[in-house]
């Protein structure tokens, strides 16, 4: 037997090592700062797996989606500049928009709005809960399990939404469950580990794309391996219907979640940053109806978004943060 492909196999392993040392822990790029994933909610996604969510390492640094910049979480592992605890903070909550990963902290909403209160000698502190992929349902689970790892009860409570979510609030048994307490969680282990080794390698073909210039041959080839996951989970599993981006119409379990938000938090408020109208006036109607302060402007627009269609951008923060002031009685702009 030929050593040739052997030794062709060891040489590439090899270099998939070195490679991925100088990547991941010289370069740090793309870095994952997860210390464990969490399932807050009883619903399953697509494929009928837990709908995890990353809880990060205080002061853990990655790299966005959006525009490759390398970003780092708070003392909390949150988004934005570093906090005191507060056992009664401002809590922000709401999707990927407000958690604002894709701008650097002290661009983000939450951290401006810090800054302006810190700025008025108010010892108030500003905690940004948004999560990737939530809607109100998991937001109100994610701000229950916080409260529950912190031991603080918000002074107020700030819920910002984007659209509609009717299709999002499929994946949860009925009737939805708001005192949901059993906490699923999953710590980084080897084998995930393994997987993020993966997640740096496809990295370092961004990185060098990065370097080298937009070139329709090598994008072809960092195609290959995305196809190739894609195919498999046709295979494997059915191919989930995909969710609107947006859609006119409130699911009648959305609104029992803002209820039970508003009947928990007396200073509960509700801020749409929707640029449907539709949707805006059923949400200002039913506020109204359910003495709800509400506030909203359209925020979804190209010039506040990156590349103009992506998540908000330092302008769109810029906007949302003086929504933030609105909200906290007592400050005027």
């Amino acid at each position: 037997m030929s050593l040739r492909p052997l030794l062709l196999l060891l040489a590439f392993l090899i270099a998939f090592l070195i490679s991925e040392f100088i990547v991941s822990e010289i370069i740090q790029f793309p870095t994952y700062g997860a210390e464990q994933l969490v399932c807050y909610t009883p619903g399953k996604d697509p494929w009928g797996d837990p709908l995890w969510t990353p809880i990060w390492k205080a002061n853990s640094f990655h790299y966005t989606a959006e525009g490759r910049k390398r970003i780092q979480c708070n003392n909390f592992g949150l988004p934005g500049i570093n906090i005191v605890f507060s056992e009664e903070p401002i809590v922000v909550l709401g999707s990927s928009f407000v958690m604002g990963f894709e701008c650097h902290a002290e661009s983000i909403a939450t951290s401006l709005l810090q800054r302006y209160i810190d700025s008025t000698g108010q010892k108030d502190t500003v905690m940004n809960l948004g999560g990737i992929h939530h809607d109100p349902y998991m937001a109100w689970c994610r701000l229950r399990y916080f409260e529950n790892k912190y031991g603080f009860h918000p002074k107020r409570v700030i819920l910002v939404t984007e659209q509609g979510f009717y299709r999002w609030m499929e994946p949860y048994p009925r009737p939805l469950n708001l005192e949901y307490t059993n906490y699923q969680e999953m710590p980084i282990t080897a084998l995930t580990r393994t997987a993020d080794y993966l997640r740096n390698t496809y990295g370092y073909c961004n990185l060098v794309e990065t370097g080298w210039g937009p070139r329709q041959w090598f994008k072809k080839l960092l195609l290959i391996p995305k196809r190739i996951v894609r195919k498999a989970h046709r295979v494997i599993k059915d191919k989930p219907t995909p969710i609107p981006a947006e859609a006119d119409t409130i699911s009648p379990d959305l609104l029992d979640v803002f209820s039970a938000f508003s009947e928990t938090y007396p200073s509960f408020m509700l801020v749409s940053i929707s640029s449907n109208d539709k949707l805006n006036k059923q949400l200002e109607n039913y506020c109204s109806s359910q003495c709800i302060d509400f506030i909203y402007e359209p925020l979804m627009t190209p010039e506040n978004r990156i590349f103009g269609k992506g998540h908000l951008n330092n302008l769109g923060h810029q906007k949302l943060y003086h929504l933030l002031v609105k909200c906290c009685s007592g400050w005027e702009e």
